[in-house]
């Protein structure tokens, strides 16, 4: 099916939606959710220990390994979601993109082949309907979460948008990066945010009973995809940006006691901490250097122990990169087993991240900008596409929604 039949069959779906829609969701449905969704590393809800102690809380280390490291390939995996709302109901979408090294390896939904039953859902519709909504659907959208739960007027949005992503993310490391790989010896797969999601819903935050059941599939799915790459010698590691939220390091109770000392305040977020420890006299700078903090391993108990290693790297900018400051904070996450092979190649994981980044020039991996741009591509476009479809047809959009439309009307094609 072509992208043209897709969004034919999208608009006569939405049209059906039409004779039992309520006039909008229910209030419930305005709530994102926040601390349901939230990470338990923001949350300070996981326990965390020191697993490999180093003299300093942040400490000078060379980036590349002394073994060759040029045969290592890089995959990375990101995804984007984003919703248009409509008065019959709230449409989610998704992709997910992969790369090898900045080079596309496999988008879904893809740009160029047409659409079938081979990949998982990308559109999800949370209807606006009072009662139990029954309709056919193609392979390509769903109505129900990804535990099999239909979705209604009061499930929160910002929760299916979550939802949308981690899905995609699964079966992109589960089925499709295996398949693609085909047993090719010395890849690593590097996914762009936590290694494993754990939010507040899974670990005692009240939260209803259909995120809990979502949220476990999805936590499930990870394991086991991130276990089985693992299994074929192919190590997997998560790369988290954002750090102005999460408290790992003051939750450490054998670090966070030396890294008051150092910054002079007893309370701060992993952003702060690093910031400060660098700009502090207990890190000696070395240039040429990147720096990073002990092996620190985070636990949630979720039924079972999901446990994760975690080290925080600092990178200074480079020679013709302009910044008066740090040049990139990150936290790199992997499991032992991820350890173990990594460290079978000669290598540790703050090498892997500086062989994927630094080596080619950048802070950041290239495989996950790579996958970042083109996963919000696909969805901004789609997003594009759709909403003037619906406009075109005399549908409501939602206020900023139909901005994004009006902004471009005058070379609208549809």
């Amino acid at each position: 099916m072509d992208i043209a039949s897709t969004l034919e069959r999208l608009m006569a779906i939405i049209g059906r939606l039409g004779n039992g829609y309520s006039g909008g969701p229910s209030v419930l449905r305005l709530s994102d959710a926040i601390e349901v969704r939230m990470p338990v590393e923001e949350s300070g809800l996981a326990e965390s220990e020191v697993y490999e102690f180093q003299s300093k809380p942040l400490s000078p280390r060379t980036p590349l390994p002394h073994t060759d490291w040029k045969e290592i390939r890089f995959v990375g995996v990101d995804s984007s979601s984003r919703r248009i709302d409509v008065p019959q109901a709230s449409i989610v979408i998704a992709a997910v993109s992969t790369s090898w090294g900045a080079f596309e390896l496999l988008d879904w939904p893809s740009v160029y082949d047409n659409f079938s039953s081979s990949g998982p859902p990308f559109i999800r519709m949370l209807p606006n309907a009072r009662g139990p909504l029954v309709l056919e659907t193609p392979p390509w959208m769903d109505l129900k979460n990804p535990a099999g739960i239909p979705y209604d007027r009061d499930y929160s949005v910002a929760q299916a948008l979550d939802e949308a992503r981690v899905f995609l993310e699964n079966w992109a490391l589960s089925e499709a990066i295996p398949n693609l790989l085909n047993g090719m010896k010395k890849t690593v797969v590097m996914v762009d945010g936590p290694l494993y999601l754990v939010p507040g819903a899974l670990v005692g935050i009240g939260a209803p009973e259909k995120y809990i059941e979502a949220w476990r599939f999805l936590l499930a799915s990870r394991i086991e995809a991130v276990r089985s790459l693992e299994e074929q010698g192919i190590p997997v590691i998560g790369v988290v940006k954002r750090l102005s939220r999460s408290r790992i390091l003051y939750r450490t109770p054998q670090i966070s006691s030396s890294i008051s000392k150092c910054i002079g305040i007893k309370d701060f977020s992993d952003e702060n901490a690093l910031y400060l420890l660098y700009r502090s006299g207990c890190v000696k700078r070395r240039p040429g250097f990147i720096y990073k903090t002990p092996k620190i391993r985070v636990r949630s108990d979720v039924g079972e122990n999901i446990d994760k290693i975690v080290e925080y790297l600092v990178l200074p900018p480079g020679r013709l990169q302009e910044s008066s400051g740090l040049g990139r904070m990150v936290r790199i996450e992997y499991s032992e087993k991820t350890l173990e092979i990594v460290r079978s190649w000669g290598m540790e994981p703050y090498q892997i991240y500086s062989v994927a980044s630094l080596a080619n020039d950048s802070l950041l991996p290239l495989c996950i900008q790579a996958s970042d741009r083109r996963a919000k591509m696909i969805t901004k476009a789609l997003k594009y596409i759709i909403s003037s479809m619906l406009v075109a047809r005399g549908s409501i959009l939602d206020y900023e929604d139909l901005g994004e439309v009006e902004v471009r009307w005058p070379g609208m094609r549809v």
